[in-house]
C-alpha cells in the first residue's frame, strides 16, 4: 500500500492542485501550442485514485464545494475548472499527472515522472499505454534523482515538487537534483515561462525555510508561500514568468510573499513592506538570478 493512499483528496491536494490548475492555465495562456511544453512530477502517484480517508476529515470528501473551502477563490476560473474536473471523476480524484493531462495534454508534451512505489509506477505506466499519454513523450522513472536522466525538448516548464517532508540540508542533494532537472528542460529562463509548485508536510509551529533555487540559475523564489496547518506550499518561477504566476496564485487568497522575497527587497533598497509595492517582480528576480 502507497501510504499517498489514505491522503487522496484531503486539504493538503486540493491547495495543491487547485494552485497547479491556475498555474498550467495561465503557462499555456503565455505559452501557446505548438510551443513545446514539459511537465516535470518528482513525485507523481497516480493518474486518479480512490478517496482517501483524510479527504473526509478535511478536504473534498467533506466539503466538495470548493469555494467554501477557499472562499477567497470563489470567482477564479481555475476553481470552478478544478471543481469540474473532480467532479467528472466520481468517487475517485484527479491527481497531479491526471491533472496535466486534461490540461496541456499535447504531441508537442513531455511528461517526465518519478514514482517510487513500484505498483504505483506500473500503474501509472499500463494507464500511460492505454490512454492519450500514448501520443506523447512521456517517462516514468523510479526516484526522483533521476529524472534528471530523462531528456526532454526544452520549452516552458509546469513543476511539481511534493516529497510530502522536507528539510534544508537534510535533502540538499535532492533539491540540487531538481535544479539541474528544471535547467536542462528550460529553453531559456529569460524568455520562456516556467513555475515550480513544491509542497511538504510540516506541523510544527515556526515554519521552516524553503529552498532557494536562484543559485542553479533556473528560477528564483519560493516568491510566494502558503500554510494551513501542516500542508505547506511554495511556489517558484523564472523572471518572465514571474509576474504573471504570482499573481495567479496571489487571487486564490491566503497565499502571502516569502520571506526571501521581503528580505530581498529591503536588501535592494526597496524598503518594500507589501506585494502592492512591491513593483515588478521579473525586475527584482533579475539581481538575485544574476548574483
Amino acid at each position: 500500500m502507497n501510504r499517498q493512499d489514505s491522503n487522496v483528496g484531503n486539504l493538503g491536494d486540493v491547495a495543491k492542485h487547485l494552485a497547479y490548475v491556475a498555474l498550467a492555465e495561465r503557462l499555456r495562456s503565455a505559452w501557446p501550442e505548438p510551443r513545446p511544453l514539459t511537465v516535470v512530477d518528482f513525485f507523481a502517484y497516480r493518474l486518479r485514485a480512490p478517496l482517501g480517508p483524510k479527504a473526509a476529515l478535511d478536504g473534498i470528501g467533506r466539503n466538495p464545494e470548493i469555494s467554501e473551502i477557499f472562499p477567497d477563490a470563489s470567482h477564479h476560473p481555475a476553481l470552478s475548472l478544478y471543481q469540474a474536473l473532480q467532479r467528472a471523476e466520481g468517487d475517485h480524484y484527479l491527481c497531479s499527472p491526471g491533472l496535466a493531462l486534461q490540461l496541456v495534454g499535447s504531441p508537442r508534451t513531455s511528461f517526465l515522472f518519478a514514482e517510487a512505489d513500484a505498483s504505483t509506477r506500473d500503474a501509472l505506466i499500463d494507464a500511460s499505454m492505454k490512454g492519450p499519454f500514448r501520443w506523447s513523450q512521456f517517462k516514468v522513472v523510479e526516484e526522483a534523482r533521476r529524472i534528471e536522466e530523462a531528456k526532454s525538448e526544452p520549452g516552458a516548464v509546469l513543476a511539481l515538487f511534493d516529497p510530502f517532508t522536507f528539510e534544508v540540508g537534510r535533502d540538499d542533494q535532492l533539491w540540487a537534483s531538481v535544479g539541474r532537472t528544471l535547467a536542462q528542460s528550460i529553453a531559456s529562463p529569460a524568455n520562456a515561462p516556467g513555475a515550480l509548485l513544491a509542497f511538504r508536510f510540516d506541523d510544527s509551529h515556526r515554519e521552516k525555510p524553503w529552498p532557494d533555487l536562484s543559485a542553479r540559475g533556473w528560477l528564483a523564489g519560493p516568491l510566494l508561500t502558503w500554510k494551513r496547518g501542516g500542508y505547506c506550499l511554495a511556489l517558484y518561477a523564472t523572471p518572465s514568468f514571474a509576474d504573471a504566476a504570482s499573481q495567479t496564485v496571489m487571487a486564490l487568497g491566503a497565499w502571502k510573499p516569502s520571506w526571501l522575497l521581503l528580505g530581498a527587497d529591503l536588501a535592494w533598497g526597496g524598503g518594500h513592506t507589501g506585494w502592492a509595492e512591491a513593483g515588478t517582480m521579473g525586475e527584482k528576480i533579475a539581481p538575485i538570478l544574476l548574483h
